[in-house]
């Protein structure tokens, strides 16, 4: 049935007859533009030019006939857009609650004004356009982010306009990730490198720095990795190559005149171990962001070193120095190095350590409460000095003898008293006194 003649028209062409068309210029996320007026958000999402409330494209040769170029079609759409009020919610996704933004068809224009929202972190925001009016973001920032970047990922898959999540910081936007349903229907989430770099410093529980050996100390070894997490700069093709034997468990950001190795999870021996092997036949050295300690291969001896549940590849001073006090397991740390043989065990029990040597079938052992000791003896065997014999006062025993867990302070004493130097200090002569509080019984009078 034909209208009459009076009743409203409602093309594109009556509206800017009856107003300023600038006014209803609206923008419209889409996966692609088409042949409508459209700018690039970031690849795989444009802002379409709209024509509301018709929601209606507006094509290049409307606003030819309207006069109106194309920047400023897009700069009025943008505003008009961006004035329109957002509802904020939160819905909890699996682990975490994201924030949701609704609105009309046109609150997508939102996007590039994400920072008038509770919804921005220290690395910007992850956000998701499900719909024409719908939002989901988050901030990214936290040791959650990879959880963050799930629930989003999932919800993008199934997405009414792009399967791909986005990332807003400083009000650029950019691709994050894409994401692909698998033969089992889970989801798959796929960060760019650029987004896996900062996940990786977001979610790692220890950080590793690996500089080259000819660094100039611990000061200076941290001095650079703190440029690399702020501003890496261009990677070293020498630093870029050691993600190609980096177990994928791991994550790497190299820059240049460095890399950061990210490791998750609470086995820190295991990580320092990792760090070790990747590097050390590249000439470089490890720093340990945790304890602030500097692993150097050119100092290394090359002596095999155990662990209960490890095999380190070399020993250095700074390294021997941190297994004695921070082993594997910090209640019960056991130390062994073996050459030719021949091996050296340091074992600690409560405040007590216990050094034993084997060479053939002679065993001797001493007791003490000094780590510098420990320290100093097991360097000197380590590097074949022979000061290690004279260090302290071996006494020879069975293999296979009770060690320390049932030794009694007294003995622990008179080890201490008969090293060549004693060493035992005020603190020292406390730690045994606690150890000897909680092993012996009190002695009789006269005894």
């Amino acid at each position: 049935m034909t209208p009459p003649s009076d009743a409203p028209r409602t093309h594109a062409g009556s509206v800017a007859e009856q107003t300023d068309p600038r006014g209803l210029l609206r923008l419209r996320l889409a996966a692609a533009g088409g042949p409508a007026v459209h700018r690039m958000v970031a690849p795989g999402l444009v802002e379409v030019l709209t024509l509301a409330p018709l929601g209606r494209a507006v094509t290049p040769e409307l606003l030819a006939e309207w006069e109106i170029g194309v920047e400023e079609a897009l700069a009025s759409a943008e505003a008009n857009s961006g004035a329109e009020s957002l509802e904020l919610g939160w819905e909890g996704r699996g682990e975490t609650d994201l924030a949701v933004l609704t609105g009309s068809e046109f609150a997508g224009a939102h996007i590039r004004r994400l920072e008038h929202y509770p919804v921005i972190g220290q690395h910007g925001a992850l956000f998701v356009a499900a719909g024409a009016g719908e939002l989901y973001a988050h901030p990214l920032c936290g040791p959650d982010s990879e959880v963050v970047l799930d629930a989003l990922g999932t919800i993008a898959c199934s997405a009414a306009i792009t399967s791909s999540v986005f990332w807003w910081q400083d009000r650029v936007i950019r691709l994050a990730a894409t994401t692909a349903t698998r033969a089992d229907g889970s989801v798959e989430v796929r960060p760019t490198p650029e987004l896996r770099s900062v996940l990786d410093g977001l979610t790692a529980t220890h950080e590793f720095a690996l500089l080259p050996a000819d660094i100039d100390g611990a000061l200076e070894a941290l001095e650079i990795y703190s440029r690399l997490r702020t501003d890496p700069g261009r990677p070293d093709p020498a630093l870029r190559a050691l993600s190609i034997d980096l177990d994928p468990a791991y994550g790497l950001t190299a820059g240049a005149g460095g890399a950061i190795l990210h490791a998750r999870g609470h086995d820190r021996a295991h990580h320092l171990l990792a760090a070790l092997n990747l590097t050390k036949d590249r000439d470089l050295a490890v720093l340990d962001i945790a304890t602030g300690c500097l692993y150097n291969p050119r100092e290394r001896v090359e002596v095999e070193v155990t662990m209960p549940d490890h095999t380190l590849p070399y020993l250095t001073p700074a390294l021997l120095a941190d297994l004695i006090t921070a082993a594997a397991d910090p209640n019960d740390p056991d130390l062994t190095l073996t050459r030719a043989g021949d091996r050296i065990r340091a074992h600690r029990h409560e405040y007590v350590y216990q050094l034993e040597t084997r060479t053939g079938t002679e065993c001797s052992r001493v007791y003490t409460v000094l780590p510098v000791v420990v320290r100093e003896v097991l360097w000197a065997w380590a590097c074949e000095d022979p000061d290690w014999k004279t260090a302290v006062g071996w006494r020879k025993v069975a293999p296979g003898a009770p060690g320390v867990e049932s030794a009694r302070g007294l003995e622990i004493l008179q080890d201490e008293l008969a090293a060549p130097t004693s060493r035992l200090t005020v603190e020292g002569l406390a730690l045994l006194d606690q150890f000897l509080g909680l092993r012996d019984r009190a002695l009789p009078a006269g005894e």
